[in-house]
């Protein structure tokens, strides 16, 4: 079901393994190719993706990445707050994700209208809809909560 959030478990840093922390998973390192948990750790989690911490985990492990060593923790990709055309808005719609062309970085919205963690293609569900957007660029455009579905392997 598309309103289920799925959860995974990895390896964070120690510092990093606290509920609510948040991180954009940058991908493999090549340091840590060679480690035993390798596949938990950084293989688990997609590229690109926002994930937050909703557990952490009492396991710990020796870390030549992070200093401190690091945890077992369980982690859910953020539901994303983005900006999307007023036309496509339609309270729990499932829709393919296209980011908004602007340069205006500058803006208080550019965030929410190119937000890190999505790629154009994603789909996903407008879990809801919370307000207009002033563009400055005067597109009609509406703030949502959108939750990504998951390729299926």
């Amino acid at each position: 079901m598309v309103d289920e959030v799925k959860s995974t478990i990895t390896i964070v840093g120690w510092s990093q393994a606290k509920e609510g922390f948040r991180f954009l998973h940058e991908g493999p390192l090549k340091e840590c190719e060679g480690c035993k948990l390798f596949h938990v750790c950084m293989m688990n989690l997609e590229p690109k993706r926002v994930y937050e911490v909703v557990e952490v985990r009492e396991k710990e492990f020796p870390c030549t990445f992070h200093e401190k060593g690091a945890r077992v923790v369980r982690v859910v990709e953020l539901d994303y707050r983005v900006a999307i055309e007023r036309k496509h808005a339609f309270p729990q719609g499932i829709i393919t994700y296209k980011p908004q062309e602007c340069r205006e970085n500058s803006c208080d919205n550019y965030v929410n209208c190119v937000p890190h963690g999505l790629k154009e293609g994603d789909k996903g569900k407008l879990l809801e809809l919370i307000d207009p957007i002033q563009c400055p660029l005067e597109r009609p455009l509406v703030l949502v909560v959108f939750r990504r579905v998951p390729e299926p392997p």
